[in-house]
């Protein structure tokens, strides 16, 4: 199993929705997914209808100050009928867990040991990481082989995206060297609008490992496709777009440590 983060420091970027779409686009393909809500705000839970957990969440697979009191096998929940799609709730009391976790030796690697229990009954897992780089993020980064990083066309998360981009540099420093950056991908794209116009041109100026997906411009689009294109790019409700990263994640799936992402180009 390989894992990927969607992560990105700064709220209302998309996270939760990208994780979602992702995961059910995959599991739709054919793969065997797990979605794992590692926010205590608990939105990914909300969005696969798992409202209560009682007892049975991330929280208590990962523990707090000491070990967890259940294995990951025995919270997961099917949250996409016909398919091959597990979801890892969340609850509030991860907010417990990463305060906890900060007094744990070994406290980065907590993550990478649970999802080690259940490495041979899926192909990839999904997580929904919070925006607080706290514990919690930094073990999403620790147990993942790639991070996709969600981000509105916005002048001002600019900023935000290149500092999140030195964290991972951090973490590949300093935990886990086998950590790829997927890209950073633009959510909620109006091609319509000039200030988002503006807002990929700087990022590609600024040189941001920015993904095709979404923002590719295609010269032959028939008229019915010239319309989906004018509508922002919501990714759980864009069928097109939801292809196009289901597809990038495959071919960085088959090309593991070689694999080169369709970069958009300044």
């Amino acid at each position: 199993m390989k894992t990927i983060a969607v992560a990105n420091q700064r709220t209302g970027v998309g996270k939760t929705a990208t994780t979602l779409s992702l995961g059910m686009a995959l599991a739709e393909r054919g793969m065997r997914i797990l979605m794992v809500d590692l926010d205590p705000q608990a939105a990914l839970s909300a969005a696969c209808g798992v409202e209560e957990v009682q007892g049975a969440s991330m929280a208590n697979v990962l523990g707090g100050s000491g070990p967890g009191t259940v294995e990951i096998w025995d919270i997961l929940r099917e949250v996409y009928p016909g398919h091959r799609c597990s979801l890892a709730p969340a609850d509030l009391e991860l907010t417990l867990s990463e305060l906890g976790l900060n007094f744990r030796i070994g406290r980065e690697s907590v993550l990478v040991k649970a999802l080690e229990t259940v490495s041979k009954e899926f192909d990839l897992a999904v997580i929904d990481c919070p925006s607080a780089l706290g514990m919690l993020a930094v073990n999403a980064l620790n147990s993942a082989q790639a991070v996709l990083i969600p981000t509105r066309p916005e002048i001002a998360d600019l900023r935000s995206v290149k500092l999140f981009l030195t964290v991972i540099e951090r973490i590949k420093q300093e935990i886990n060297p086998d950590l790829e950056t997927l890209g950073v991908l633009v959510t909620y794209y109006n091609r319509e609008l000039g200030p988002h116009k503006a807002a990929i041109q700087a990022m590609r100026e600024a040189g941001l490992p920015l993904l095709t997906v979404g923002i590719d411009e295609g010269d032959q689009d028939t008229e019915a496709q010239l319309i989906e294109r004018s509508r922002p790019i919501d990714i759980p409700g864009n069928p097109r777009t939801r292809i196009q990263l289901a597809k990038l994640v495959e071919q960085w799936l088959a090309g593991w440590r070689t694999w080169q992402p369709s970069i958009a180009e300044p």
